[in-house]
């Protein structure tokens, strides 16, 4: 192991340590959704995508991978810096999942919102959701590469 890994067991540790942070961010967005619901804002299955579904997905997520940086970079006692590759190569997947699924739901809305109404956002979603799937199985080498910051 070099200077720069830590054991199997320590990042399992690092990933519970991460779970606090993402849990306050979680409980701020839930409190924003109660907000939200006690103002009657949410009129449409858009506005319920895009004010909490957007929220739920990105912030958490990156809360978690921040705070699992900020971690492992001071149990290795290295700046982050040296970390920043491997988050932002981890931010861009996600950002990327995000704007792939923003993309595919707005076509499908716009074809299928005519048709069967506001459940097409369900079933684009449903859709999406296995076609990221079958994404992640068959170039799980190369996001894993991604993911680590080698590119």
């Amino acid at each position: 192991m070099s200077k720069e890994e830590v054991s199997w067991e320590e990042q399992n540790y690092l990933r519970k340590l991460c779970v606090i942070p993402t849990l306050i961010a979680f409980c701020a967005i839930l409190a924003y959704f109660v907000y939200l619901m006690h103002n009657n804002a949410l009129k449409s299955a858009w506005d319920y995508l895009l004010h909490i579904g957007l929220l739920f997905a990105i912030i958490p997520s990156i809360t978690f991978m921040l705070t699992f940086e900020v971690l492992y970079s001071r149990r290795v006692k290295m700046p982050l810096k040296h970390h920043l590759k491997r988050f932002t190569g981890r931010v861009l997947l996600l950002l990327a999942a995000l704007l792939s699924f923003f993309v595919f739901l707005a076509i499908v809305y716009t074809v299928l919102s005519p048709l069967i109404g506001d459940r097409a956002i369900v079933l684009g979603s449903v859709i999406w959701g296995v076609g990221l799937f079958i994404i992640a199985v068959r170039f799980n080498e190369f996001l894993a590469k991604l993911s680590k910051g080698q590119w």
